[in-house]
This record gives C-alpha cells, structure tokens and sequence, in this order.
C-alpha cells in the first residue's frame, strides 16, 4: 500500500494556556493549600516519623512493614480458628509454647485451609507461620535445617517438617493440574497481524480526503499502523518499545551488498541493557515477500510524517517515536510514555472491530508481538518462503539474556502449539496430509509439499484400483453356480468288472445367505467362510483429516475429546479437530451420538449447552464471560451458570 503524504497539511493551532489568578491575599513566601484537602495539611508532620519506624522495622526484621502487618493479621487467623475449634483441641498452645504441638498447629491449620484457599493465599500463611516462629522463638529462618527432636529438645523450625513442606507441594501440584496450558498473552502471527492492518488502512481512507483534519481515531490509527508493524519484527516488549528515540531510528535507508533496502534501528535499553547507553543492537529491516503487510520500510516514515505534522516540527534525536495520547483530542503528550494498559486498550478495540476478540482464544495485549514475531521466525517461518531461525539467533534477536537457560525460550515458543495437538502416533505417516503447524498457526491446512502431493496421488490411484478388483471378486464369489443336473457318475464296483454302475446325483443346494453386520473398523476374516459375502468397499484411506467411511457414507462416531475452556468447546462445535480426523459437532447425526461410543450423547448435550450460551451472547466471549461468572471458571461451573439462567426464565 502507497505511503499516505501530508505535505499539504496544515499544523493544527495549539490551545493559548492563561496563567492562573494571583493570589493578592498570600502572605510572601507562604504556600499555597488551594486544592488541598484539610486531611492531608497535617499528614507531613508525621511522614517523617512514619519512614523512621517502617525502616527500623525492616532493618530489625528484613521485611517490609506492609507485609509484617500481613504476617500479624495470618497468625490471627489461625489464633481465632484454634479459639472457636468445637471441641477445643488439645494442641492450642503450639503457637505460644515450641514443641511437639508447634508443628501440629501448623499442620492442622494448613490441612484444614487446603481445599478451600488458593495455593498462593496458603504460601503467605506458612511464611506467617515460618517467620512467627523465627521472631517469637528464636528458630531457624533456613529450610534445611528441618524439624527435628535431638537428645529431647527440638530444633530447626516447625515450619520446615517434612510432612508440611509435603503439603505444600500437594497444593502446588494440584493447582498446576486445574490450570489450563498458556498463561502468557496469546501470540499476534501473522495471519492475526494482516487482517488488524488491513482494518486500520481501511478506516483510514476518509481521512486521506481531508489531509487537515485532526481527530483522535485517525491519531490512534496511525500511532497502532506503526506501533503494530515495529513491535512484531522487532519482538519487543512494552516498554522497550514506547522507550524507543527518533535518534535510535537511523533517517537514510540503507542497501545491502545485494542490493536489498533495509531500515537500521539500534534498540539500547532492552532488558538486558539497563545501564550502558553505548551498548546497543542494530537490527536491519528488509521487506519481507511472505509477510507483505508488515513493511516497517513504509510504516516508520509515513508515522514519522505524521508525528512531525502533530509536533509542527521534525523530531529531534531525543524525542519518543511513541509518546503518550491524549486519547480525546489526538495530540500528544510529548514528555510521557504510552503504558501497557493504554496499548492494551487500543488493541482491544482494533480486535473488537476486526472480529479478532471471537475468532480466538484469548486476549491480545502489548506482549503479544513479542511472542507472535518469535513463534513466526522459528516454527511458522515455512509458511511465508522463509527459513526457520535457529534458537541462537531467535536468543539475539528478542533480546533474551544468555544466562537464561533454552527451555524457557523453547516453553516460550512451544507452549501455544502444545495446547492443540492431542494425537501425534502417525507423525511419521506420509500419507497423513494434515499439517499440524499450518494448522494451528491459523493458516491453510492444503499447503503440503510436492512430494506428499505425489505420493498422497499414487496411493489414492492404487487404493482405487484394488477396490474395483476387490468388488469384481467379490461379486463374483457372492453369484451361486449350480452344477449341471443330472450328475452321472461311473462307478466300478467291486466284483462287478463287467458293465459300470452309473448313479446320478443331484446338485449341492444353494443355501440362504444370513445377514451381515459389516464395521468399517473390523479386520478382515483370515480364512474364508462357508457363507458367501456381500461385496464391501476396501478400506477407504485416511485423508485431509477426513475419518473413515461407513458403507453408507456417513462418518462413524468417534470419541468427543476432552474440553478445557469455552474455546475449546466453540472450536469443537464449528471446526472440529482436523489433526484426529475430528468432525465438527454441528455436523454430527443422532446416530453419532449414541451412548455407547463413550457416553457421547451427555457429552455432546454439555457442548451443545455451552454453545448455545456463547451464540445467545452474541457470539463474544467477552460476553459469555460477564453473564457466566468471568474467564477464569471451568466448564462446569459454567453449565451450572447456564441451567440457573434457564430455571430463572422459565419460572417469569
């Protein structure tokens, strides 16, 4: 797309600020308390005192004063349960005496919070626990030491036995279980990025008709065009971005050895350079065939035209190329950044717009770039022409720091692509023309290499041809042939050499054929019947993640896989699952959902529940959420939200 030109427009005139009234009744040199609420006048006297006190305390105990106001309120929590424990329990004095019932008290109390606390509200009251014990009783602050009785005293810290450190990891372990797989921001690819792009140039358009009109949607807009493009190539995070100089941004477009246009930007503070303003990483920007839409040789200066008509100059060296909006008027807030929350939002109404926020699972936030841009160059490169890039250069490239070890960055890349693969035994199949990659990268699922292509023809061809010879045998086999009638057979009797014995004998019977009860997944019969068969079709084979075929055409029903989310469900109603052959269940028979194919039919009743729930809400999961109890629910309570609304209506 051409670059928008505004040579032609007209700065907009900036507001004229009037200085604020003297004030002729202010003695000189007093302060002003306009403004001020009397509450806070006094409160300066005793900052002072209050800093002094928070410092001792952190420096007598090593923790800040809110958290050992947080520790205090914990261990009165489990005063207060001791107090009210019906009957009154024996080991109550743990607490205040150290012994044997110290470790009770902890262990009881812990126990009995297990299930109804979070694993993170639990951690906070064992480090009360733990750092009662050490203030109060003079007890060991590290884990290894234990909790031992030696030659009848005890020691070490109750905290740290062995059977509450077990518990703790329980809790841990059974949190990691009902969490679902991706807790990061859901990656921007490609695919995502290009129809967001392709919305911003649309809505553009009316304002390359009045090239002077200054408003705060066609700001935002070509603040995100540029925004958008830049953090995707350059895999950045939030900050790093919105921290980026013009005088970071080299001017002259620069021309390889052959003959390539590229962009040169230098990023100094990333995250792992805080400190040297001389040490930094140039990263050279070419144009990418496969990945048209993100042209930062055409989106930094149309941005930087733009930027240098709202400033009514050019930029200097130590200008933000992304300063803060005012979201209102479309100016600029040239001294400030843009935060994550401010990006959040826009991209969630770009998303909104752009039907983004329905299609996937998910949300996009400001670090959803930096994880699409990476998973695009090391697992996706394929699908744009490109080379996959080694972890080395993926290591570089966003910045991560080389003491971090290669299973984070592996993690990083992999975690969206483990969520949907379910079934990976025929990985090695060559006729298996489903790629996976493709597919849960959001792309086209027909994209296969030529040599799969052929030999994926080869044996359509010959499963063709052994299906027609296959019948023709078959029809034959099943045809009776009865023998010509009378059957006269010569006998030479014993005793009798002179004249032959002819006997005639009748032809075999043509005995009824019983009925059959074919499966398209039963094994075929090792040794032949005495019942002739009827004619079946040869196996059908597996393609385009298509099931096998009945004799009637109609898919046979298969298990419904396991659901973790709204998403899931909403994938398994309108896609399915190609990578397991899974059809959509919008296309399922009642025959398919029969009870005896794994208890389909409750389950394919609990999705079609679900889906109905999504569709009423407008088909937005935003919605879904706020009428069902938010997104952090499992699918269960969510039926249990739906079946109440249900009741509730029916009872108006």
């Amino acid at each position: 797309m051409a670059s928008t030109t505004f040579s032609c427009i007209s700065p907009p005139a900036s507001p004229q600020l009037q200085p604020p009234p003297a004030n002729q009744h202010r003695k000189k040199g007093a302060r002003s308390t306009r403004g001020v609420p009397r509450s806070s006048l006094g409160a300066h006297q005793g900052q002072d005192a209050y800093l002094a006190k928070q410092k001792q305390l952190e420096e007598a105990y090593g923790k800040s004063a809110k958290s050992l106001a947080t520790y205090q309120r914990y261990i009165n929590q489990v005063r207060g349960w001791l107090a009210d424990a019906d009957p009154p329990v024996s080991y109550a004095d743990g607490l205040d005496i150290l012994g044997e019932n110290s470790e009770k008290v902890c262990l009881f109390f812990l126990t009995h919070s297990f299930e109804r606390l979070r694993a993170a509200t639990l951690r906070g009251i064992y480090a009360a626990l733990q750092w009662h014990f050490c203030v109060e009783h003079k007890c060991s602050a590290h884990v290894l030491s234990g909790w031992q009785k030696v030659g009848g005293t005890w020691s070490g810290n109750p905290a740290f036995s062995e059977s509450i450190l077990k518990l703790l990891k329980n809790k841990k372990r059974a949190e990691n279980r009902e969490r679902p797989l991706v807790k990061q921001s859901r990656p921007m690819l490609y695919p995502s990025l290009a129809i967001i792009l392709a919305g911003i140039h649309k809505r553009l358009q009316p304002f390359s008709q009045l090239p002077g009109t200054l408003t705060a949607e066609r700001t935002k807009l070509e603040f995100m065009h540029c925004y958008c493009i830049l953090a995707y190539r350059l895999w950045t995070r939030c900050d790093e971005l919105c921290k980026l100089t013009w005088g970071e941004i080299d001017p002259v477009t620069h021309v390889s050895k052959e003959g390539q246009k590229y962009l040169s930007v230098t990023l100094t503070f990333r995250k792992t350079n805080q400190i040297d303003p001389h040490k930094g990483r140039e990263y050279r920007l070419f144009f990418l065939p496969g990945r048209p839409m993100a042209n930062a040789l055409e989106a930094v200066p149309r941005w930087k035209e733009y930027w240098s008509w709202i400033a009514a100059r050019n930029p200097t060296s130590q200008d933000l190329v992304f300063p803060a909006l005012h979201l209102k008027t479309g100016a600029f807030r040239m001294k400030e950044t843009m935060g994550s929350n401010e990006i959040n939002a826009l991209l969630d109404e770009l998303a909104d717009i752009e039907g983004l926020a329905d299609l996937h699972a998910g949300r996009f936030t400001s670090h959803c770039f930096r994880r699409g841009g990476a998973q695009d160059a090391v697992i996706y490169a394929t699908n744009y022409g490109e080379q996959r890039k080694s972890l080395k250069a993926a290591q570089w490239w966003g910045g991560w720091s080389p003491s971090e070890h290669n299973e984070t960055i592996i993690k990083y890349l992999m975690d969206e692509v483990r969520q949907g693969e379910h079934y990976c035994g025929d990985m090695e199949d060559t006729a298996n023309t489903d790629n996976r990659a493709l597919y849960f990268a959001g792309g086209a699922t027909t994209q296969y290499s030529q040599d799969v292509q052929a030999i994926h023809q080869q044996i359509a061809q010959l499963n063709e041809t052994l299906a027609q010879q296959t019948q023709a045998l078959q029809r034959l086999a099943s045809t009776p042939q009865p023998l010509p009638y009378p059957l006269e057979l010569t006998l030479h009797l014993p005793g009798s050499a002179a004249q032959p014995v002819h006997i005639a004998v009748p032809p075999f019977p043509v005995l009824p054929q019983p009925p059959l009860v074919t499966h398209a997944s039963a094994p075929g019969s090792a040794m032949p019947t005495s019942w002739p068969q009827q004619p079946t079709a040869a196996p059908a084979l597996a393609c385009n993640g298509v099931p096998h075929l009945a004799s009637t055409g109609k898919p046979l029903p298969m298990r419904i896989p396991q659901a973790n989310s709204v998403e899931d469900v909403v994938q398994q109603w309108e896609i399915g699952d190609p990578s397991i052959g899974f059809l959509p269940l919008r296309s399922w028979t009642s025959a398919m959902r029969c009870k005896g194919t794994g208890g389909n039919a409750m389950v394919f009743s609990l999705r079609k529940k679900i889906y109905q729930a999504y569709t009423k809400r407008g088909k937005s999961l935003r919605a879904f959420y706020q009428a069902y109890g938010g997104s952090k629910g499992m699918l269960k309570d969510y039926i249990r939200a739906i079946q109440k609304e249900a009741r509730s209506t029916a009872d108006h």
